[in-house]
C-alpha cells in the first residue's frame, strides 16, 4: 500500500509514512499519519524547505453552530528500520476499528 514520493508538489492520501532525516548522534525514525476512512478529507502533504508538511481536515462538510461531529486520526513515531511493516500493521488495525459510538 505504500509508494515512495519525492515530488515537491502537493499530494493527498488516507495515510502517509514520512522518513525523518537523522541528525548526528540520533536514531533514524519514521512517522505515520492515518485518517479513518469514515471520517474527514484526505491528508494533504507537501515538501517545503526540506520539511514535510502534513495537514488534514477532520470533517468533510462545513459545520453549523451547535453540531457535534467526531473524527479519527492516528499519528505514531517508530523506527525507520522496516517502517513499512509496523506502519502497515498500525494502519490496517486502525482501519478495522468499529465505530466509536452508535449513531
Amino acid at each position: 500500500p505504500w509508494r515512495a514520493s519525492t515530488s515537491d508538489g502537493p499530494a493527498t492520501a488516507r495515510a502517509i509514512l514520512v522518513r525523518r532525516a537523522t541528525a548526528t548522534g540520533t536514531a533514524a525514525s519514521s512517522v505515520v499519519v492515518a485518517l479513518h476512512d469514515e471520517h474527514g478529507d484526505a491528508i494533504a502533504t507537501r515538501i517545503e524547505d526540506g520539511h514535510a508538511r502534513i495537514a488534514c481536515r477532520l470533517f468533510r462538510e462545513t459545520l453549523e453552530k451547535g453540531v457535534l461531529l467526531r473524527s479519527r486520526v492516528v499519528a505514531a513515531i517508530g523506527p525507520a528500520d522496516d517502517d513499512t511493516t509496523w506502519a502497515s500493521r498500525l494502519v490496517d488495525r486502525f482501519a478495522a476499528l468499529p465505530p466509536m459510538l452508535d449513531t
